[in-house]
C-alpha cells in the first residue's frame, strides 16, 4: 500500500507542477520575445519540471530500470515542437515509459484533473491557492 501512496503523490506533484509551472513560466518571461520562442520556452520549462519531479520523487528510486536521462533526451525535442494541444500527449508518452499506473499529466480539459486536485487538496493547499483562490476545486 505504501508504493500506491507514493505513486499517487508523484502523480499529484506532476499534475500541480505542470499546471503551476505554466503560470510561473508565463509570469517570468519578458514581454518582448517572439511568440514562437516564448511558447517553446514554456513547453520546455513545464517538461523539465515534470521530468525532474519524476526523477526525484518516483516511488521506485531506480525508475524501473530506465535511463531517465535518455528518456528525457528522447521526449524533450518532441515537447519543444508540440502544439498546445499535443503537449500533454507528449508528456504522457514520456510518463508511460515508466509503465506505472496512475502516473500521468492532466490538464484542466480532463475531468480527472479536478478529481485529483480535490482528492489531494489537503496536501496541496499552497499550490491550489494559485489555481483556485477561494480554495475550492471547481
Amino acid at each position: 500500500m505504501m508504493w500506491y501512496t507514493k505513486v499517487l503523490v508523484t502523480l499529484a506533484l506532476v499534475l500541480v507542477l505542470g499546471s503551476t509551472g505554466q503560470a510561473q513560466t508565463d509570469e517570468a518571461q519578458s514581454p518582448t520575445p517572439p511568440a514562437a520562442a516564448t511558447n517553446t520556452e514554456t513547453r520546455l520549462a513545464v517538461f523539465d519540471e515534470i521530468w525532474q519531479t519524476v526523477r526525484e520523487h518516483f516511488y521506485d528510486p531506480t525508475l524501473r530500470g530506465l535511463d531517465w536521462t535518455a528518456v528525457g533526451e528522447k521526449y524533450r525535442p518532441l515537447a519543444a515542437a508540440a502544439s498546445e494541444e499535443e503537449r500533454s500527449a507528449v508528456f504522457n508518452r514520456m510518463l508511460a515509459e515508466l509503465a506505472a499506473s496512475h502516473t500521468g499529466h492532466y490538464t484542466p480539459a480532463d475531468p480527472a484533473y479536478y478529481q485529483l486536485l480535490d482528492i489531494f487538496s489537503g496536501a496541496l493547499r499552497r499550490g491550489l491557492r494559485q489555481l483556485f483562490p477561494d480554495g475550492q476545486v471547481a
